[in-house]
């Protein structure tokens, strides 16, 4: 934090999101509507129509870059079933529940990117990319016949997030068969922030179905430097100084006029460097 009268400075780390053991704690989770946890998964519906489910880790992550993997379930309840599970970052806060059916638990949601695992109807398995609370329907992809939602199978999700593209890659873990998607996309653009809340969201509507996530984790970009100085010159530039962080491909500085942010990107610093100069405006600065 900088300011024309004095200068401070501090940093917080994201950790890794990790619940590849399952659901057996829940630290860290915020459970919506009709999402439960039920032998180590996340419920987000049971086979019971009109449920709508969601749940969010209730600390903001980093959107520059990420990846992240979780393994999923449907379990018949109606037949057909129904509709499907949404991965879901947004900036609404870590309540948010959009429409059910067909909108997935997501439909309604600003400021938000959604990718989805598609049942319904029967006849395929689907998947596409949504934006700020768009009905999770068109356009969508027909995922290959060897990739079945309506198996029972339990199916692996990997999405990793470079900054240009999201490539979501999508697995049956009982027969390998898989298929891959690649979105062109500025996710912090979309998102109006830098942060944003992660988690998943489901529905069912006139039809049903258990669906459930069995692990996930979600990898934010290397943590922020163990330590980071700042000093004022004659100008009223405000010089900051950080350590090396091995891992690192270069520097994200966000800057905020309150504590705790919002935050707003102010450089982009290659690796190489360890120190950037802030002609911040006077006023106090985080």
């Amino acid at each position: 934090m900088g300011t024309t009268l004095g200068v401070w400075a501090a940093l917080a780390a994201l950790g890794q999101i990790d619940f590849s053991g399952g659901f057996g704690t829940t630290t860290g989770l915020q459970a919506n509507g009709n999402a439960t946890f039920a032998a180590g998964r996340l419920r987000l519906t049971a086979a019971v129509n009109d449920q709508r489910g969601s749940c969010f880790y209730t600390t903001a992550q980093v959107m520059r870059s990420f990846a992240t993997r979780a393994r999923f379930k449907f379990t018949p309840g109606s037949n057909p079933m129904a509709d499907g599970i949404c991965f879901v970052l947004q900036r609404a806060g870590t309540t948010a529940l959009g429409g059910g059916g067909g909108g997935q638990g997501y439909a309604g949601i600003v400021t938000s990117l959604a990718v989805k695992f598609d049942i319904y109807p029967n006849a395929g398995s689907y998947t596409g990319m949504y934006v700020n609370g768009a009905a999770p329907d068109q356009p969508e992809r027909a995922l290959n016949p060897g990739l079945n939602f309506h198996s029972g199978n339990i199916f692996q999700a990997d999405l990793v997030y470079d900054g240009d593209e999201l490539r979501v890659t999508i697995t049956d873990t009982v027969t390998t068969a898989s298929a891959a998607q690649t979105y062109l996309v500025d996710i912090p653009s979309v998102l109006g922030g830098a942060t944003a809340y992660v988690g998943f969201t489901a529905a069912t509507g006139g039809l049903n179905a258990i669906q459930e996530i069995l692990s996930w984790t979600f990898t934010p970009p290397p943590a922020a430097p163990a330590s980071l100085s700042a000093s004022r010159d004659q100008l009223q530039q405000v010089t900051l100084g950080w350590s090396a962080v091995t891992g690192a491909d270069d520097y994200y500085l966000l800057r905020g006029s309150t504590t705790g942010g919002p935050y707003g990107g102010i450089a982009l610093v290659p690796a190489s460097s360890t120190t950037y100069v802030d002609p911040a405006a006077p006023g106090n600065w985080f």
